[in-house]
């Protein structure tokens, strides 16, 4: 993924949605929804699938050392 899909998603994780993030952010709403739909399609991910939010978020804690296998 590059560098404005990972901003794009960890803003929304952030902020709970899209328009919230662009608006707090200031950041144009249509960048946003367009770096998400981008990584989507990198992740094989269809529609607006939660999944690809969790996964993020996995994969970010995993590389902080919050994960632990068990």
């Amino acid at each position: 993924m590059t560098k404005c899909q990972c901003y794009a998603v960890r803003l929304v994780c952030k902020h709970g949605g899209s328009k919230r993030a662009a608006y707090t952010e200031g950041v144009e709403l249509r960048a946003i929804e367009h770096h998400l739909m981008k990584a989507r399609q990198q992740m094989g991910m269809f529609g607006n699938d939660i999944r690809m939010y969790l996964l993020w978020d996995r994969w970010t804690r995993k590389d902080e050392g919050e994960l632990y296998d068990e």
